[in-house]
């Protein structure tokens, strides 16, 4: 996964697949930036104390995060990144850390962003509003900086992409008809205009999609996936793949170059083109992999 220069604890981050263990490096990440001075050294590639980029798998354990962040404690032993560690579960946004304050914007669309995909306060309702989405993520337009929620079991994006999927084989005679729907999930997704104006804030984004999509994945590997003839016969592993190819690319080109969205959806696009490229390592780009499979539209791109 390209990295943009990322801090290893971030590498991690988007590596990893458990959202719980998503939330610790998360939190460990921010208290590492409240003291560089120890944290750079403590977490160079390599060092016996920092998690390396995790397996692309995503089934192997996470390595330890650094003991004195899991337990609170800073280099010197005085507890004081206990309150990054532990705090930003349950702290609101008044009594945010004033290092968390001044989080860089993309640091701050970060977090937003991962709550939002997986906010416990809309899991009660599964098709939450967009608006329900952006009020969990912690977005409030207010100068308090976002702090990271304990996930709930929903994955949002993954909800998203089976809609867009569901919209693109459904889509019927008059597909036009269903481009708001479809802006509202790619806004749902988004949260608001910052990957618009800000390059950091578009690969946050598409770092996260990135994730969403290899997550994803994961589910296509099970042998209820492409069950056939009333569910009673599994599929085999070439039709589970082929599945999966033409699935991606329904979610992602599909749906763009059936309403005419391709530079709406450019960031989602080339998550799941690149996404799918590193798990399958000779393939030359998702749309190509989707003719090879015999596609319904091989036509399009």
């Amino acid at each position: 996964m390209s990295d943009f220069g990322l801090h290893p604890l971030l590498r991690s981050f988007y590596e990893e697949l458990d959202p719980q263990k998503r939330y610790g490096i998360l939190c460990s990440y921010l208290a590492a930036i409240r003291d560089p001075a120890s944290g750079d050294s403590a977490m160079a590639p390599g060092s016996s104390g920092v998690p390396s980029p995790l397996p692309r798998t995503g089934t192997q354990q996470s390595e330890a995060i650094p003991e004195r962040f899991r337990a609170g404690e800073d280099s010197n032993g005085t507890g004081e990144a206990q309150e990054a560690q532990t705090g930003p579960a349950q702290a609101s946004k008044e009594g945010a850390p004033e290092s968390l304050a001044a989080l860089s914007v993309p640091d701050a669309y970060r977090i937003e962003l991962f709550n939002a995909r997986f906010a416990a306060s809309v899991g009660s309702s599964l098709f939450g509003t967009g608006a329900k989405r952006r009020r969990a993520s912690g977005s409030t337009g207010n100068s308090a900086a976002p702090v990271p929620a304990v996930p709930g079991e929903a994955d949002f994006f993954l909800r998203d992409f089976l809609t867009l999927l569901s919209i693109f084989k459904n889509s019927g005679l008059f597909p036009k008809r269903l481009k708001k729907e479809v802006r509202s999930i790619l806004r749902n997704l988004q949260l608001d205009d910052r990957p618009l104006q800000d390059k950091a804030c578009e690969n946050v984004l598409y770092m996260e999609i990135r994730n969403a999509v290899r997550r994803y994945f994961v589910t296509c590997h099970d042998s209820s996936y492409g069950r056939k003839f009333l569910g009673m016969a599994s599929a085999s592993e070439e039709e589970r793949e082929s599945l999966r190819c033409k699935d991606t690319w329904g979610f992602s080109f599909g749906i763009a170059d059936l309403l005419e969205l391709a530079e709406e959806m450019e960031t989602l696009c080339r998550a799941a083109n690149d996404e799918y490229c590193a798990s399958v390592p000779d393939a030359e780009s998702l749309p190509a992999a989707y003719r090879y499979y015999g596609g319904k539209h091989a036509g399009r791109r």
